[in-house]
């Protein structure tokens, strides 16, 4: 027989334990979305770069150009959330009683989310504007000295955050095991 540290009211389903997991299995599941947004995001504003280079014309760039924003902001027409509405959501996922896993929440709020905006801002204020002035040399130097660092640095940070989530779901497993 095994001996459980844990009350079978901790972990039955709705005690504490149980809801600890489905909190960090609902980040890790919840939180992949942004990559997702980033990773479109990148690969939109190749795309913009490749159709000014082709001389797409300027209809076609804007709708690209917006398209890259609507990532960002979201589509109200099609219900479509956007990366600056779903990090609130994400920040709210984390459970509120975990103030051990500090680091869940830096990944998450900070070092996942700092060079996704900074990506963002580069895409609107920078690669944009280059775009549109057909500066194609500048926009292709703005991909590959700015924004390509930040989507990697972003990246980086998303598959930190995932094994750090995973590691805490594991400790808190072994516990209900003790």
């Amino acid at each position: 027989q095994v001996t459980l540290a844990a009350s079978e009211r901790e972990i039955m389903i709705g005690g504490p334990l149980y809801n600890k997991i489905i909190q960090i299995k609902d980040i890790v599941s919840d939180v992949l979305p942004p990559p997702m947004y980033i990773i479109e995001t990148c690969l939109t504003a190749m795309e913009l770069l490749d159709a000014a280079d082709a001389g797409a014309s300027r209809e076609r760039i804007d709708e690209i150009a917006q398209y890259g924003l609507k990532l960002r902001d979201g589509n109200e027409r099609t219900k479509t959330p956007g990366y600056n509405e779903r990090l609130p959501q994400w920040e709210r996922a984390l459970p509120n009683d975990v103030p051990e896993e500090p680091e869940i929440e830096r990944l998450m709020t900070k070092a996942s989310a700092e060079p996704a905006q900074k990506f963002f801002d580069a895409l609107e204020n920078r690669l944009i504007p280059a775009v549109k002035r057909g500066d194609i040399a500048e926009a292709r130097n703005i991909i590959r000295k700015n924004m390509i660092p930040l989507y990697e640095e972003h990246r980086k940070s998303i598959d930190l955050l995932v094994a750090a989530a995973d590691r805490k779901s594991k400790e808190v497993e072994r516990e209900i095991l003790k």
